[in-house]
Parts: structure tokens; C-alpha cells; sequence
């Protein structure tokens, strides 16, 4: 009786480096003191234009619950429409060389970004831990950055004294 004999199976053929679909480039996560520091820069920002709405409302007479309404919705649509109207980018961030971006690369929307405000307020709730996370996970992704799905990754080389000045930033107050 024949036996089937045991045939090797076929060798894959190495692939060809010309022919295979690149890769798209690894995106290098922004870490926990460069973020601090670039939320610490739009955070002076803000308040020094908060303030002059503030003393400019007052000399109109305007009550100061709507002047603290304003004041806030200023701070929720610049933390919204900056990074959506700028490529992932507040002041901040640009100083910093980083950029918000969607785990799948898809653009952001301004419905993300409100949805990534929200999650700031769930991550200060715990004492702040849910932004201490982005120094400790991989990715270096806070809890509002779990929440809506995005990182915060370098998009430009950033100088040797421009990086240690946006987290000086963090670090000094």
C-alpha cells in the first residue's frame, strides 16, 4: 500500500520591500509634563483674556453672573473650537510642539472636543487622577483622552530650550 508521503509545505517567498504598503508613521506620545505645561500656557492665557472680558463687563454694568457666565463659556469654547479650527492645537499645544489627534487619525469635530471638555471635568473629579493616568499608560493618554477616543502626540520637533520652558510652565506655579 502507498503512503502518502509528508510534502513540506510551501516556503513563503520573502516579500518584496518596494512592493509592501508602508506604514503609517508612529506618531510619538506627548508625556504628562509637556501636556501639563501646554495646559498650564492656554490656563494664562485664558484667565489674562477672562480677566479683561471681566473688567470690561463690569465698566458696561453688566451683573456678574452673566459676566461669569461669559467668563466660563469662553474657556469651554476655546478648549473646543481651538483644537478643531487648528489641527488638534490650542496655544498651548503649539508652544509645545503636540497635537491632539483621533486614535484612528480621522479629523476631529466639535462635538468631540465638547465631549473632551466634559471628560477634563470627570478627570479632575478624582483629585485630578484621571490626568496623572498619562504619565503611567502606554500611550500616555489621560481619562479624557479614554473617554472620547483621542492621544496627544508630537507633530513637530521641539527645541532644546523650548522644551523644558513649556514644562517649567507646569512645574512652577
Amino acid at each position: 500500500m502507498d503512503t502518502p508521503s509528508a510534502t513540506p509545505a510551501p516556503a513563503v517567498p520573502p516579500r518584496d520591500p518596494a512592493s509592501a504598503i508602508a506604514a503609517p508613521a508612529e506618531f510619538v506620545p506627548a508625556g504628562f509634563w509637556i501636556r501639563a505645561g501646554a495646559y498650564m500656557i492656554d490656563g494664562l492665557l485664558l484667565g489674562i483674556v477672562q480677566v479683561v472680558i471681566m473688567i470690561v463687563l463690569m465698566l458696561a454694568k453688566v451683573p456678574s453672573s452673566l459676566a461669569n457666565l461669559l467668563s466660563s463659556l469662553l474657556g469651554i469654547v476655546y478648549f473646543v473650537v481651538m483644537p478643531v479650527a487648528c489641527a488638534g492645537q490650542t496655544v498651548g499645544k503649539m508652544a509645545a510642539g503636540i497635537a491632539i489627534i483621533r486614535t484612528d487619525e480621522s479629523p476631529l469635530t466639535t462635538l468631540r472636543c465638547f465631549a473632551r471638555w466634559l471628560g477634563y471635568i470627570v478627570a479632575i473629579i478624582p483629585l485630578g487622577l484621571g490626568f496623572v493616568i498619562a504619565a503611567f499608560t502606554k500611550h500616555k493618554r489621560g481619562l479624557h483622552d479614554y473617554i472620547v477616543d483621542t492621544r496627544v502626540v508630537y507633530i513637530q520637533e521641539v527645541s532644546t530650550l523650548r522644551q523644558p520652558l513649556v514644562i517649567l510652565v507646569a512645574v512652577a506655579p
